[in-house]
């Protein structure tokens, strides 16, 4: 990387609301689901997906973290256990972009909760790092293996097609 600074300076923008980057904190509730409810076999809370930006930042807590799976290099899920005041760190395709591959961004999804324990809610806070809309993401090694874009570009596609509008 010729210059040790470029991830640092591409996030200044990083104020949540801000017009100049997509950078989010969310509050992630998935409501109890009614007993009389019919879940389908498969059926998912929210399914395999990769974050768009930089990291996630993701905060849970003991009594309303079960369900949350990463996905493992080889394709299996692990479930992602309440670890203390652990805060839990995404990789997004932008920084799987940045190191052509080098660090995957991380898939992730979750689970509808057992028959038992529907009544359950689940929550936790996603603070969601994006670039500065206007800065350019190229392969840090020089590969070009991904071609260039810039954040607020890569975000808007990755928004549309996530919501199958025309891109």
């Amino acid at each position: 990387m010729q210059d040790p600074t470029l991830l640092a300076s591409s996030h200044t923008k990083c104020g949540c609301g801000s017009a100049h980057s997509f950078t989010t904190l969310r509050l992630l509730h998935y409501p109890p689901i009614p007993p009389e409810r019919e879940i389908k076999p498969g059926q998912l809370r929210c399914g395999e997906h990769v974050d768009y930006g930089s990291i996630t930042l993701l905060f849970q807590d003991r009594l309303h973290s079960e369900g949350l799976q990463v996905k493992r290099s080889d394709g299996r899920y692990l479930d992602v256990a309440y670890n203390g005041d652990a805060v839990l760190v995404n990789l997004g395709a932008l920084m799987q972009w940045w190191t052509a591959d080098v660090y995957l961004a991380t898939p992730h999804r979750v689970l509808l909760p057992e028959e038992t324990k529907k009544c359950f809610v689940r929550q936790s806070i996603a603070f969601f790092v994006h670039p500065d809309s206007d800065v350019v993401i190229e392969c840090l090694d020089g590969s070009n293996k991904y071609p260039p874009c810039t954040a607020g570009e890569d975000t808007t596609m990755r928004l549309k097609r996530s919501y199958n509008t025309a891109v």
